[in-house]
């Protein structure tokens, strides 16, 4: 919890780089360096990312969208949705 409000009022403050792009930046250093100490290479499972982190992120975004967007958007929303299902 503490990393995360350090991490939350650091981003904050300075602007120079979104969250994200800090994230994924350090996503793949991890990435590297553990290449680099185990010597293996992780392989992405798609069912892992649909089952547990797809969710997360959906339920974020529909949690900090407004109203007022959603409402604009809304026969585009079900029109792609629709299209998706059929």
């Amino acid at each position: 919890v503490m990393a995360y409000a350090a991490w939350s009022y650091f981003f904050e403050k300075v602007k120079v780089l979104h969250e994200t792009g800090f994230a994924v930046i350090m996503g793949t250093v991890a990435g590297y360096i553990m290449k680099l100490a185990f010597k293996q290479t992780v392989t992405f499972s798609f069912d892992t990312f649909s089952y547990f982190f797809l969710p997360m992120i959906i339920f974020q975004a529909g949690y900090c969208l407004q109203k007022k967007n959603f409402f604009r958007y809304v026969f585009y929303t079900i029109s792609l949705g629709t299209a998706g299902t059929l």
